[in-house]
């Protein structure tokens, strides 16, 4: 059954903002986030149906057009999903919403609409328009949905991601880079609000340049669309869920995890000892038994928190309308068809979740327990063919 939970509202203290008079640089917004309780020892083995009404499976089309190894980023529009992989092909491709193969963006290569190292993919949902970041090039390409090539703009710092905003804005995720490209620098931001022609206009969350970067763990997607116009973010060892628009910016969310929140010396004790091993942090947290955000996923009325706690990895869902949540030790038992357990998520769109498997997973279940459709998808399905999209829909 779905937990209760004890929302309060605090004065947002978790993190020191100093006042900054440039007129790019930007503070955020002075904000009471919402505490999220999280203080409780999850269970093991909960069931996913107490919060998921059902799920739809789409087995990716496979040809020699379009294999792809791991889904890195996955963006659901109107009528596709746009897919990056960045592990194997390295490259971008959109497929139907049944997963019928439909082009291809771009092509490798260091020429005019090329791309080398594609690191992250966005989408305007209102000029239709596919952005890709070129994390070696430095570059950020645009190309129609039907993959022609429309413009590309140098990029003259590096970053983690990059996604596009409303207005022609984007926000630029710079994952410390600060720390390399302009070394001399009292002050870093972790995002970049950038205008069409890739111009910052402001500078958001800035962080301690007495960080070691050697000490840090760096999380996945840390940015990502929760709608149209605005974005989360979250920090490695940092309790806050941000929200972060090309209007404001500001910690929406606090995580408390009551006895196994990281100590308040932690930054100054830790992050910036000169250890220079990020293997000397993680035990560090293992030894203590701390707890810190791994990855969220959000939509208009869903979070989806992947946490650390005993040194385990817990999964949580919370109603943003209901004030509950939901968790469990990863992985939640599927019991609504009995396919593969649910560890966690790419991606979502609005009121759904997106997860993604692959089919060799699949064909380990014991058919004769599986419900539903995924019996027959599971019969069709080759081992070596392209992974496999799961739409979950939330009660």
């Amino acid at each position: 059954m779905n937990k209760p939970l004890s929302v309060t509202t605090v004065l947002f203290m978790s993190l020191l903002i100093s006042c900054n008079t440039q007129n790019n640089s930007t503070n955020l917004q002075l904000h009471t986030p919402k505490v999220i309780n999280l203080s409780n020892t999850p269970k093991t083995n909960q069931l996913l149906s107490n919060v998921v009404d059902s799920i739809k499976y789409i087995p990716l089309e496979t040809n020699d057009s379009c294999l792809i190894g791991t889904i890195n980023q996955l963006i659901e529009c109107k009528d596709r999903f746009i897919i990056l992989d960045t592990e194997n092909s390295h490259s971008v491709y959109c497929f139907d919403k049944n997963g019928n193969f439909l082009n291809k963006i771009g092509k490798l290569g260091e020429g005019p609409g090329e791309y080398k190292t594609p690191n992250s993919i966005s989408y305007d949902f209102y000029s239709n328009t596919i952005f890709i970041y070129d994390i070696e090039n430095k570059k950020l390409l645009s190309y129609s949905v039907d993959g022609r090539f429309l413009s590309e703009n140098r990029i003259n710092y590096y970053g983690r991601n990059l996604i596009r905003l409303n207005d022609n804005k984007f926000a630029f995720h710079t994952e410390y880079s600060d720390f390399v490209t302009k070394p001399n620098n009292k002050e870093g931001y972790n995002i970049f609000i950038l205008d069409k022609k890739l111009k910052i206009l402001k500078k958001l969350i800035p962080y301690s340049r007495k960080i070691n970067i050697e000490n840090m763990v760096f999380l996945y997607n840390p940015l990502s669309f929760f709608n149209n116009d605005s974005l989360s973010f979250i920090m490695p060892y940092n309790n806050n869920i941000f929200h972060i628009s090309n209007k404001e910016s500001n910690a929406f969310y606090y995580i408390n995890f009551g006895k196994y929140n990281l100590p308040v010396t932690f930054n100054d004790e830790i992050l910036t000892s000169n250890y220079g091993n990020s293997e000397f942090t993680i035990n560090y947290i293992k030894k203590g038994n701390y707890s810190y955000i791994k990855q969220v996923v959000e939509n208009t009325n869903w979070l989806f928190i992947t946490y650390l706690k005993n040194n385990k990895y817990v999964g949580t869902f919370y109603s943003k309308t209901d004030n509950f949540y939901y968790e469990s030790y990863l992985p939640f038992i599927n019991d609504i068809d009995n396919g593969n357990s649910f560890y966690g998520l790419i991606s979502t769109n609005r009121n759904h979740f997106i997860g993604i498997t692959y089919p060799y997973l699949l064909k380990r279940i014991e058919i004769d327990n599986v419900k539903g459709s995924l019996k027959n998808i599971i019969t069709r399905l080759e081992e070596t063919d392209n992974p496999v999209i799961i739409v979950y829909f939330m009660k």
